[in-house]
Order: structure tokens, then sequence, then C-alpha cells
């Protein structure tokens, strides 16, 4: 997960330091879904694959309550809550470029309509070739959040 890091809101060019990856992970998780609610059940089997459920959840519950100290320590506007049989994130304000990223592909998508007339086969090519760009950013974890 070495792309993934949060910028600090009131020191330029730092990042957030993690106590454990684990800890990373999950943020990185919750923001991949961010505010939809992720279930409990679902994080743990994607950070801990094959662990023990009840060691897991405990891991679980260690790593958000190290993300949460993190984020209030150093003023990050980022929340994590309970939500139903999960939790969420909240970015409040703070933008991940990933989302960003997407939403420009999307815009370029939206600039050549199917029906626009050009030749399906470059149609389809160009949709392989940015669906492509959106795999490979997400499959290399390029997030940042810049909390401004």
């Amino acid at each position: 997960m070495g792309g993934f890091s949060i910028g600090l809101p009131h020191a330029e060019n730092k990042l957030l330091s993690w106590k454990t990856n684990k800890e990373k992970e999950v943020c990185a998780f919750l923001i991949h879904h961010e505010e939809t609610p992720a279930d409990t059940a679902l994080i743990i089997e994607s950070i801990w694959p094959g662990y023990d459920v009840k060691k897991a959840k405990s891991y679980l519950y260690t790593c958000l309550s190290y993300l949460r100290r993190s984020l209030q320590e150093h003023d990050v506007p980022i929340s994590v809550d309970k939500a139903g049989n999960g939790f969420t994130i909240r970015l409040d304000g703070a933008a991940a470029d990933v989302t960003t990223f997407e939403g420009m592909l999307d815009d370029m998508l939206s600039e050549f309509p199917a029906s626009s007339g050009i030749n399906e086969s470059i149609y389809l090519g160009y949709v392989a070739q940015v669906s492509g760009l959106r795999d490979k950013a997400l499959t290399h974890d390029l997030i940042t959040l810049q909390p401004f």
C-alpha cells in the first residue's frame, strides 16, 4: 500500500504516519467505500482473510482506535463512524485524488457517446483504455488525501 497517504492539513508536504500497516489498509479500504457503510465482516475478510474472526475483529477495533486517534491528533478533518453492522468514513472536505481521477475518466468517456458516429471498435477500444487506467490507479493504490 505504498501509494496511499493522507496529507496533514497544517503541515505542507507532510503526511500522516501510521502506527501499523493494517491501520493504513483499514483507512484505505474505508475511503475506497467512501461514505458507504462497509460491513465489519467484509472488512475483516478483506484485510485479514483466513484469520480467526474473533481475533480479526479485535485487530480491526484496535486499528480503528489507532486511526481515529491519529486523525484527531493531527486535526485531519476525516471521521470514522459506526454504521449499522460496520463502519463508514467521512472525508469532511478532504478530496481523494482517485475520486478526482475517476471523475476525469468519466468526463472523457462522456465526450465520446457510443452514438456519436465513430467506429464502434474505436469507441470500445477507447472505453477499454479508460477503464484500464481506472483499474491501474486502483490496483496500484494511487490515492492521496489532501484535507484542503
